[in-house]
């Protein structure tokens, strides 16, 4: 049998083929997923998100922001982008004109993130082609699929803001370094990254490198001020925007350091405008007084953020208590170092790791010919993966980052590589990608199989029997009240029950959190006096979840430890018979 070479999919058609075939792809991976998604609402963020999708789909106001069952009675306004609220709704009302509602939610839980996955095909196949032309669009596919497994922020069910960060981050990439620079790609990854920026801050620093690159690469002549002025014109109108829609109108001047608010609206509007007056003043320029124009610019963003909100310059958790970093920040498994992830679950942490560290060998093989080390794309991508690293290192979420910046790059280099050891042959080059990006972390994942690992106190996943939606059916047939319960359990009882919570995973909830851990880590005798101060009326609590990091620095007496070993105090009525996996209590 005669092996084929890697075909060429370069032409525009057999871009938006491959496309198109990934994202059948993700389709097929996803169906059987459905059953899960009738039987749990997913994580605990799909869960949150789901509450207030349901809400706004109910009829709650756009700008009726405040979640007054979080926390009451100071409730929360979230950090979280009423975009996706309104683009999820929107899509539950859609489905829910041709099927019943539970069904329809599964539908939009099933299509959501295949929307995202779509936009981030095209972008990985335009990267790829910009890097080894039509044959890496090929291995592109390739690289993406695999991409697509590890990544898991795309699966049935993740209705969370993570895969529309991802595709935004990845737009503003693809489009700032088209192969024809143009107005259109660099309003569109203004646009792109004022978007990205507009429903979540974690892609932050790689979408400043994108502005970066278009600043020097006018500074250094090689794009037209114009462009760089469409650049700067839409990320500028994009975010003022953005953040005008989804702020209610009373909270348009408030700073924020974890959202899109007006210190950060100002600050890249600054940024925006200064790159339009510096591509007019530095018109005739040489390139000196371009940098200087460009530092400028930067300066002045940088001012107007800090000036609104100085404590922001410490990030994005500034405002944070240090006490409850310590108390619950630091346990979340998505900000826990590499490190401690590839501890508590070696498969996942490898399977971001392999794919991250073969891009970086992809970059530095194809470092070998001079006109990539000119390309715009080799130069961009490079930097994304290498600043990816430490953050990576540092919380363990930006590998997601890291995994998508390496797709093209190393499909990029199979290409080539493939030339030098297998004479291009299609077959050999597939099998060794796959292998050289998948292997680790299988292999991780089988020999840590049926071993003890760590829990994570955001552990309990759409599997856990203390997320199933039937574990809150008994609470949901009570009168509703204010509920004490573990961390976790908090946005499953909001999406499941009409009651309110005293906690849940989120650090805008510092004073909920804090309150909580106080009254399950005391004495039974010493907690009845806090929880009936709180005005709790019931205690809903999962003993299956007693080994978790949550419990750790717990005395054996305190009211969370006595309730997982199944004995309630006398002040507590158990509501729910053995064998439950929630079991409820309510105050006597």
């Amino acid at each position: 049998m005669k092996l084929s070479p890697i075909p060429d999919w370069g032409s525009p058609r057999r871009v938006a083929l491959g496309a198109f075939a990934l994202w059948v792809l993700s389709l097929a991976a996803a169906l059987p997923a459905l059953p899960r998604l009738a039987r749990s609402l997913g994580d605990t963020d799909d869960a949150m998100r789901l509450t207030m999708v349901r809400e706004l789909a109910s009829g709650r106001g756009w700008f009726d922001q405040k979640l007054e069952r979080l926390q009451p009675p100071q409730g929360v306004y979230m950090h979280w982008s009423r975009l996706v609220d309104g683009a999820e709704a929107g899509l539950l009302q859609l489905f829910g004109a041709v099927l019943a509602p539970d069904r329809a939610e599964i539908a939009m839980r099933l299509a959501w993130p295949l929307l995202w996955a779509l936009p981030v095909s095209v972008a990985v196949l335009l990267l790829a082609r910009r890097l080894g032309g039509g044959r890496a669009v090929f291995l592109g596919m390739v690289s993406a699929a695999i991409s697509f497994h590890a990544s898991g922020e795309f699966a049935a069910g993740r209705v969370d803001h993570h895969a529309v960060q991802i595709a935004c981050c990845l737009a503003a990439v693809a489009a700032g370094v088209a192969r024809r620079p143009a107005w259109r790609a660099a309003a569109v990854c203004g646009l792109a990254t004022a978007l990205g920026l507009a429903v979540g801050l974690e892609a932050l620093p790689f979408l400043a490198l994108v502005g970066a690159g278009w600043g020097l690469s006018w500074a250094f002549g090689r794009t037209e001020g114009r462009i760089v002025a469409a650049y700067g014109a839409a990320l500028a109108a994009g975010a003022l925007g953005l953040h005008a829609v989804q702020t209610p109108p009373d909270r348009w001047l408030t700073p924020a350091c974890d959202a899109l608010a007006i210190n950060l609206a100002a600050g890249l509007a600054a940024a925006g405008a200064g790159l339009c007056l510096a591509a007019v003043l530095g018109a005739r320029a040489g390139r000196a007084a371009r940098l200087a124009l460009l530092a400028l610019a930067v300066a002045a963003a940088g001012a107007a953020y800090l000036a609104i909100a100085p404590l922001c310059l410490h990030g994005p958790m500034a405002a944070i208590d240090p006490t409850l970093r310590v108390l619950w920040l630091d346990r979340i498994r998505e900000m826990a170092p590499w490190l401690t992830l590839l501890g508590q679950d070696p498969g996942q942490a490898l399977s971001l790791a392999a794919p991250a560290l073969a891009g970086l060998a992809g970059w530095a093989w194809l470092a070998r010919r001079r006109e990539l080390r000119a390309n715009p794309a080799w130069r961009l991508l490079g930097a994304l993966l290498i600043v990816s690293i430490p953050f990576s290192l540092e919380a363990s979420r930006y590998g997601q980052y890291a995994l998508w910046f390496a797709a093209p790059l190393t499909a990029a280099a199979a290409v080539d590589l493939a030339e030098v050891a297998v004479r291009g042959l299609m077959i050999p080059a597939v099998l060794g990608l796959v292998a050289l990006t998948t292997l680790p972390g299988e292999a991780a994942g089988r020999l840590a199989a049926g071993q003890g690992v760590p829990a994570s106190l955001s552990a309990a996943g759409p599997d856990s029997a203390c997320s199933d939606n039937r574990a809150f059916q008994r609470l949901a047939g009570l009168p509703p009240g204010l509920v004490l319960s573990e961390i976790d359990a908090g946005p499953y009882v909001l999406a499941e029950t009409p009651d309110a919570v005293v906690q849940a995973p989120y650090h805008r909830m510092g004073w909920g959190i804090a309150a909580a851990r106080a009254a399950l880590g005391a004495p039974p005798a010493e907690a009845e006096a806090q929880v009936r101060a709180l005005g709790v009326r019931y205690i809903a609590n999962c003993p299956a979840h007693a080994g978790q990091s949550d419990r750790e620095s717990l005395a054996a007496e305190s009211l969370q430890r006595t309730l997982d070993a199944g004995r309630a105090p006398p002040w507590l009525e158990p509501l729910s018979p053995p064998g439950e996996p929630v079991q409820v209590y309510r105050l006597r």
